[in-house]
This record gives C-alpha cells, structure tokens and sequence, in this order.
C-alpha cells in the first residue's frame, strides 16, 4: 500500500511481515528491473529485494499503523461494475476543469447519476454516460490531477467507502481518492 495526499494504491501481495519503507527508492528501483518476477523478504530489519542479478536492501521505517488512514476497506459491501464509457467521458471533460488551485471547486470534475461536468469559470464541458454512477445525494468531485492519473489504467470496478471512493482493476489493484466536498456551480443550465 502507498497513499498521499492525494490517492492510495494498494497492490495485493501475500507475505509473512509488516515493514514501512521509503516509496521512492522502492519504486526507482523496481521500475528499472525488468524480470517477471520479484522476491521481496525481510531479514535482518531490512527489506531484501532479489529479481535475477540485482539485490538490494532497504532499510525499515517504524511501523505504525495509526498512521495509516482509514480508507474504510473493512467497510465495503460490495464493488460496482464501472459504466463502460466512464473513463471516456472523463477523458472528454477534463480539459475544462480548471488546473489553478486559486479556483477550488473548479479544478475538479463533477460526477452526478449519469453525467459528468467540468468548467474553468471560462469554459464547460458536460458528458453523458451510459449507466448512473451511483454515488452521493450531492454527487462527486474528482480532483483533475486524481482523474488524469487514473486514465492509466484499466479501471473496472469501484465501491464506495464513507469517506473516498475506491476503483479496482482486474488483478486487484486497488485506487483510493478521498471525497472532495464543496459547492459546484450548475454546469447544465450553461
């Protein structure tokens, strides 16, 4: 599991241990390997990677996990099949979502039944999908940045927790944003 501000990723992954380290050196070196597989252990308060030639060692942070956030996992009834076009219509909308923080609301994109929003205060964009995106009363805001990262990859299925959405791929990768709360102008009547 990694998480920021601003997304989580949590990559299923059977081990016997528990180890906090750095993501940066992880994931630098993980992405200059290109063996299929990776032995990942914990020996001696380091965690060991080995994949063909290359070992190396990480040294282990403390652990601890009230310092994780609650992504509400234990929570989750059940998990939702995306509307096939979903990622489409964000990918339509979000050039009008505004990339300037000074504009709050405005540098996300609004998801409400089966359409999508997004404007600059210049400029709005409206898509309608296929399927309702069942999600809360007021409906839901993505953060561009959040939404452009997601683009990525080939999101299939999402659930709601009490506090963030998560949207899961088919291996089992998991992506996790929280809500974003505020008042977002009509964009429809535009």
């Amino acid at each position: 599991v990694s998480y920021g501000d601003e997304i989580s990723v949590s990559v299923p992954f059977k081990t016997d241990f528990i180890a906090s380290i750095k993501a940066e050196e992880f994931s630098k070196l993980i992405s200059k390997t290109n063996e299929p597989e990776i032995n990942i252990c914990l020996e001696d308060d380091q965690v060991m990677i080995k994949a063909g030639k290359m070992k190396a060692g990480f040294s282990t942070i403390e652990y601890n996990p009230e310092s994780i956030p609650d992504f509400g996992f234990a929570q989750l009834e059940e998990w939702i099949e995306l509307p096939d076009d979903f990622f489409k219509a964000i990918r339509f909308c979000i050039f009008s979502a505004s990339n300037d923080p000074a504009f709050g609301v405005l540098c996300n994109l609004k998801i409400e039944k089966n359409f999508i929003y997004s404007t600059d205060n210049y400029r709005a964009t409206e898509k309608k999908i296929s399927e309702n995106f069942f999600v809360k009363e007021d409906g839901l805001l993505i953060p561009r940045k959040t939404a452009q990262f997601l683009l990525n990859f080939n999101l299939k299925q999402y659930a709601l927790a009490p506090s963030c959405i998560h949207y899961k791929d088919e291996t089992g990768v998991v992506f996790t944003h929280r809500f974003v709360t505020g008042d977002y102008p009509s964009v429809s009547n535009i």
